[in-house]
């Protein structure tokens, strides 16, 4: 007696094969391209953190210390020195309030491993750009914990904010901390607004 197939013994077609491969590929690019934006996520929060630390380490010690340091952003990094060298006494440890890369103790560069492009940009009383340049890319906390910016060429203090923030585009969602504001007597963690260029402190 010849036994009929049911619907469960006659197995799957190629279509039906291509179909299900196709939707198994369609979720896995999901979840892969959902695992890459948590990852890239976590690595900014994770480099934010270690830069609001240095900040935060570096005020603390200037004002332990009551000597200026000073920090010095590079192309994708940042170097801090303390005060150590005075021109005018050089067996002096005490600094002369003036940036001397050659003759002031190099602290370190920072960070290590940067995931993302490190972009220093300044605000102004009025809440606008300042040029970066005028600044000459140097920040510093000086004997009283306290921030302002550094012109080498004229050895001026200027009481502006700082606003250092990582440059990602490839996510949709920006972090919960991407950026930090370093104002005259404190540092902030943010989230960094693209759109709208501010770091949106919390």
């Amino acid at each position: 007696m010849k036994h009929k197939k049911t619907l469960k013994d006659r197995g799957f077609t190629l279509l039906e094969t291509v179909v299900v491969m196709g939707i198994a590929a369609i979720i896995t690019g999901i979840a892969v391209y959902g695992f890459q934006n948590i990852k890239s996520s976590t690595k900014i929060r994770t480099n934010t953190s270690d830069v609001y630390g240095d900040m935060l380490s570096t005020q603390i010690a200037s004002l332990t210390k009551k000597r200026m340091f000073f920090i010095v952003f590079g192309a994708n990094n940042y170097t801090t020195y303390e005060d150590t060298y005075n021109a005018a006494s050089p067996t002096s440890t005490e600094g002369d309030g003036i940036l001397q890369t050659a003759q002031d103790a190099n602290i370190g560069t920072y960070p290590k491993n940067p995931y993302y492009t490190i972009v220093l940009t300044t605000r102004n009383a009025a809440n606008t750009n300042d040029s970066v340049a005028a600044c000459d890319n140097t920040i510093c906390f000086d004997s009283q914990g306290l921030f302002s910016f550094y012109k080498t060429s004229n050895n001026l203090l200027y009481g502006l904010k700082a606003i250092i923030h990582f440059n990602f585009t490839n996510l949709s969602v920006a972090p919960e901390y991407s950026c930090i504001v370093i104002e005259k007597t404190r540092i902030l963690k943010g989230e960094w607004i693209s759109a709208n260029n501010v770091c949106a402190a919390k």
